[in-house]
């Protein structure tokens, strides 16, 4: 075949009942195990894995620059890098939750659940910041802080929950 004006060889297969990531990691497995190309020879990927490559690398940018964001914004609105490093506290314990859900659904890493990801994390935060606020505004009325943990926690429960099982 031609394309661009240069000769190539095709192939070609049929990926039904797989998963485009699955195919994509074997495939890349099989051209590096025929070793380096002739001279003059070069190997190109072409057809859905290129963009879906570049459509997950812009997700992963996204998240993380929206957990930067997310970590300035709060820094300037509670005016501490600690209260806002407490409320990115629960971040962890979220990816962790959306990549056991993950496992248990049998669901592959896609952009439906990268922005299902996102989503997670944003609702997350935002109980966070609800919780944090809360126990911030009791600390200042003279409890301690895990006095005031606890009574921001009794106080802001229910609605946490009714947001979290909303999502």
């Amino acid at each position: 075949d031609r394309y661009n004006q240069q000769r190539m060889v095709t192939l070609t297969a049929n990926i039904q009942g797989k998963d485009l990531g699955s195919v994509s990691t074997e495939i890349s497995s099989a051209i590096s195990r025929a070793g380096e190309p002739p001279r003059g020879v070069t190997v190109a990927v072409r057809g859905q894995i290129p963009p879906m490559n570049q459509t997950l690398l812009g997700l992963q940018i996204g998240l993380a620059l929206a957990i930067l964001v997310i970590y300035l914004l709060l820094t300037a609105n509670f005016q501490s890098f600690r209260v806002a490093a407490v409320v990115l506290s629960t971040l962890p314990a979220v990816l962790a939750g959306v990549a056991v859900m993950l496992w248990l659904t049998q669901t592959t890493l896609n952009v439906q659940s990268y922005m299902g990801s996102i989503m997670t994390v944003g609702v997350s935060v935002a109980n966070a910041i609800l919780l944090v606020t809360f126990a911030e505004k009791e600390r200042m009325g003279g409890l301690s802080a895990t006095q005031a943990a606890v009574e921001g926690a009794k106080r802001r429960l229910r609605p946490i929950l009714m947001t979290t099982f909303a999502m």
